[in-house]
């Protein structure tokens, strides 16, 4: 199944739906590099929990992946 296809059955079966967004190469880089900084910054604090860590790790993974696929309500 691809991106479209998923979109269009996702619509008969949700109230929510995925929407195409245009974006560019350079906005997705920007979004991993944040994603990266937020990595690095939970990889060399020793002062934070390992579960603060893994938070800050999720939540950069999160972000980035969330604005390059938006899920919009229709």
């Amino acid at each position: 199944m691809n991106l479209k296809d998923f979109i269009k059955d996702n619509q008969k079966i949700s109230k929510r739906s995925l929407k195409e967004v245009p974006t560019s190469s350079t906005e997705i880089m920007d979004l991993f590099a944040i994603a990266n900084r937020d990595y690095e910054d939970a990889i060399n604090s020793k002062k934070i929990s390992l579960d603060t860590q893994f938070g800050i790790i999720y939540n950069a993974a999160f972000k980035a992946l969330y604005y390059c696929f938006t899920i919009r309500r229709i």
